[in-house]
């Protein structure tokens, strides 16, 4: 009985990728944007080359980097200070 309601709670749980106690509430590290970048490049396929004889490797890089960055609502450039904490 008592595995029977084990199994029966797990079934209910919420996932926990699903559970907003475990959202993220620190920035991406550059490594973590590092990895993006390049699972981003590994899927442009031909645009990528293209981008990279327009731009060259290295700002190339850096745009997709910078595009991923704006996009991390915890960075703390997206983060809009508090004005009771400036006075």
């Amino acid at each position: 009985m008592e595995v029977n309601l084990k199994k029966k709670s797990r079934l209910n749980r919420t996932p926990d990728w699903m559970d907003p106690a475990n959202d993220r509430t620190t920035p991406y590290s550059e490594e973590e944007l590092d990895l993006f970048v390049e699972g981003f490049i590994n899927n442009m396929g031909s645009d990528w080359e293209d981008l990279v004889s327009k731009l060259g490797e290295e700002k190339a890089r850096r745009i997709i980097k910078l595009g991923f960055r704006k996009q991390d609502e915890n960075h703390l450039a997206n983060i809009e200070a508090d004005s009771t904490f400036i006075n």
